[in-house]
């Protein structure tokens, strides 16, 4: 049993349970994988901007464009990039929230299964496969709550 656990898993099987994962959560709470997707793409665009913003001003600066005008962009950019910070922090907030009672969700779920189960076969052969892939389910790479906390 111990070597099974400690096991490497093949890709095949971790997208497996990634989408065995996603699908969970999707059960669970459909708004959830939205939120992520939002603050993934919220997150990631800042930096291009400031990339952005930096090569605009060396390129206004080598033209002699007035003062006036790199100033509004800047302005602008770094207002945008404000903004996108700003709903980045509340998509977060909003993400822990949901998080705690997905787990809560997730937990009742696996707690209602198991007292579910047939005690008589506790010792099976059957009941210790079933229990190594769960084990090998809840804690490959960083686990369910790994996806869910994208």
């Amino acid at each position: 049993m111990g070597n099974e656990m400690l096991r490497k898993l093949s890709v095949k099987e971790n997208l497996q349970n990634i989408k065995k994962s996603i699908q969970i959560l999707c059960d669970m709470d459909q708004s959830f994988i939205w939120l992520c997707a939002a603050k993934a793409i919220v997150f990631s665009l800042p930096p291009y901007l400031y990339l952005w913003l930096s090569g605009f001003i060396l390129d206004a600066l080598t033209l002699k464009q007035s003062f006036k005008e790199i100033f509004g962009v800047t302005t602008g950019v770094l207002l945008i990039c404000f903004v996108m910070k700003w709903l980045n922090s509340t998509i977060e907030m909003h993400i822990y929230t949901k998080m705690s009672m997905l787990y809560s969700r997730f937990e009742f779920k696996t707690a209602e299964k198991m007292m579910s189960m047939d005690y008589a076969r506790i010792d099976s052969p059957v009941v210790r496969q079933i229990r190594e892939r769960m084990n090998n389910d809840r804690n490959w790479g960083a686990g369910f709550w790994g996806v869910a906390s994208c």
